[in-house]
């Protein structure tokens, strides 16, 4: 006949530990309370489940790049760009810009041959051909200020 050891849970030997060196219970609290927080989502909103889902649907399942702005309050998701070709030709660079506490998108756009990045923290900064523009042979940067909900000339000083 075998004879089977009894269970111990991980809780059961922590806290005879816990008990043998004396700390007291208020103490394991803070210290998991601290360990909690330190291991949090990225995510000023904590739901990245839903903004990925939301997001993977958008850009139908391409990978994409995640860069928030100083306040954490609004992030651009930017898709990938497919890998070069030999032939070189113009890439459309498809982004949106993203409201995290409501997991809402408030601006998208695509530029050809262009780069998007934060300017400040209610602007981004795109530089490129737009492609929704009257005139798309107009490449140039241009800024999306949040504020106005609308493109602004980029300051002539920072050019």
């Amino acid at each position: 006949m075998t004879r089977s050891l009894p269970r111990i849970s991980f809780s059961t030997i922590f806290l005879s530990i816990l008990k043998k060196t004396g700390l007291h219970f208020s103490l394991f609290l803070i210290i998991v309370a601290c360990q909690s927080s330190r291991h949090s989502s990225n995510d000023a909103t904590g739901n990245t489940k839903d903004r990925d889902q939301l997001l993977e649907e958008h850009f139908e399942g391409e990978a994409y790049q995640v860069k928030w702005n100083k306040s954490r309050t609004h992030f651009l998701a930017i898709k990938n760009l497919p890998k070069e070709t030999k032939i070189r030709t113009p890439q459309s660079l498809h982004f949106v810009i993203m409201e995290a506490a409501k997991n809402q998108i408030v601006y998208e756009n695509r530029v050809l041959d262009g780069k998007v990045s934060w300017y400040d923290d209610t602007k981004i900064e795109m530089s490129g051909y737009q492609e929704h523009m009257d005139h798309p042979n107009d490449k140039g940067r241009f800024l999306y200020d949040l504020k106005q909900k609308r493109i602004i000339q980029y300051p002539k000083e920072k050019i």
